[in-house]
């Protein structure tokens, strides 16, 4: 396949959109960050790509085509994703939050040849916990996530390499009493790479996140730099392979969650089912040992 690379007018019009938009969400975000305490956050780290890439955590940089539809529920279970620990160890009652299990309803839409369009409904199904800081509320037992809308411009189209620029906004539509709002709008701009080498696949993922600047008492949040990274082994139908997502937080790595997981998936026509598990790689608030 030829690489095509956008006309230089459409490339600059995406950069100062993308801009324009950051700076209005660090402007707002700004705004509340010194008047927020202690309080209930989005705690939820797996950030599933849209509908109809091929990875569990990691975006594509391609483009389906115009026009070309798709549309995803994706169920997320995490143990021990926020826990309180006293000297390395976890106290009586000291899950914060204990299991969760999420849905997210997922739609995503091609424009044009290189751009899409994408919507992400998230629901905390099931939430289960204790209350050991009297600063955060009882974990609710379910509860709306932010809903999050978002778009991708493929900058280079090309079988080994292809390149693009996301931006997602997650509005504050969800419930902070089950951890899955801030309650102020977050805001990510991010670049994606991937390609497909013989039986190899791969896509990696980094960019800068805006969120409220808090300390929550028992772990804080705020501006952090996200990444993710994966790799799958095509056979036929099937594909297998490893994925690292997390972020890094201006405040330091002990509230910088990281994550790992095994994914397999199986297509056939329009169809894909896909299935993983994976494992935190620290202790930060959001990465669960399951």
């Amino acid at each position: 396949m030829t690489p095509r690379r956008l006309a230089v007018p459409s490339l600059a019009l995406l950069v100062e959109l993308l801009a324009a938009l950051l700076i209005a969400c660090a402007a707002g975000v700004a705004g509340v960050a010194r008047a927020a305490g202690p309080d209930a956050f989005a705690l939820q780290t797996y950030d599933p790509p849209p509908a109809g890439d091929r990875f569990l955590a990691v975006p594509d940089a391609a483009a389906p085509g115009h026009l070309r539809p798709a549309a995803a529920l994706v169920l997320s279970w995490a143990h021990d994703p926020l826990v309180l620990r006293v000297d390395g160890v976890v106290p009586p009652g000291g899950r914060i939050v204990h299991r969760e299990l999420w849905g997210f309803a997922q739609a995503s839409l091609g424009l044009g040849r290189r751009f899409l369009v994408e919507l992400t409904a998230p629901v905390a199904l099931y939430q289960s916990g204790s209350r050991p800081v009297a600063e955060l509320p009882q974990v609710q037992a379910a509860g709306v996530g932010d809903l999050r809308v978002g778009g991708r411009a493929a900058l280079l189209d090309g079988e080994a390499l292809a390149l693009a620029a996301a931006l997602e906004l997650a509005l504050p539509s969800g419930s902070k009493n089950a951890f899955a709002s801030d309650g102020s709008v977050r805001a990510r701009a991010s670049a994606v790479a991937g390609g497909r080498r013989g039986a190899v696949t791969w896509a990696a993922q980094a960019g800068l996140q805006l969120r409220t600047d808090r300390d929550l008492t028992v772990t804080s949040v705020g501006p952090a730099v996200s990444y993710s990274a994966g790799a799958a082994w095509n056979q036929g139908a099937w594909r297998i392979g490893p994925e690292l997502y997390g972020r890094y937080q201006f405040s330091g790595t002990m509230t910088s969650p990281a994550e790992v997981l095994l994914g397999c998936g199986w297509s056939r026509g329009p169809w894909d089912l896909s299935a993983g598990a994976g494992t935190q790689l620290d202790r930060a608030p959001g990465a669960a040992p399951f």
